[in-house]
């Protein structure tokens, strides 16, 4: 088990330790950082929890991390990916509020951060997406 004690140019700790559902990820931005230091700094980007922050950096931080190579069949991994995805549409949603983005720009084609959600969506999504079931899991 690797051992981590440094804080990363972005400031947010490493984590002492890593464990099965909270291993490391690689990513240009979080390279080694696990999993659960790298949603919780997302989070932190939110408008919703730092009136300073801003939802378009959270939405592409989650974004990285979710759809890093992390194992999906771990129920750990599976729990905080879902955790992330929650706060990703959270973001994204006080984005549709604040009029910085407009439903109307996503009626033929995807604006990046929609289509970041839609990403995200489609890895995570184990059922087969229909006319019918795609509005319930957007």
């Amino acid at each position: 088990m690797k051992q981590y004690s440094a804080v990363n140019i972005y400031g947010f700790l490493k984590d002492e330790s890593s464990e099965i559902g909270n291993s490391p990820i690689y990513t240009p931005i979080f390279d080694g950082v696990t999993l659960n230091s790298a949603l919780v700094y997302a989070a932190s980007q939110m408008e919703q929890y730092d009136s300073l922050a801003n939802d378009i950096n959270a939405v592409g931080l989650f974004n990285e991390i979710l759809l890093s190579p992390l194992d999906r069949t771990n129920t750990d991994i599976r729990w905080r990916m879902e955790w992330g995805r929650y706060n990703m549409k959270s973001a994204l949603e006080s984005l549709f509020l604040q009029n910085e983005l407009n439903e109307n720009n996503n009626a033929e084609t995807f604006e990046v951060l929609v289509q970041q959600y839609v990403d995200v969506l489609n890895l995570m999504t184990d059922s087969v997406l229909t006319d019918s079931t795609y509005k319930e899991q957007f």
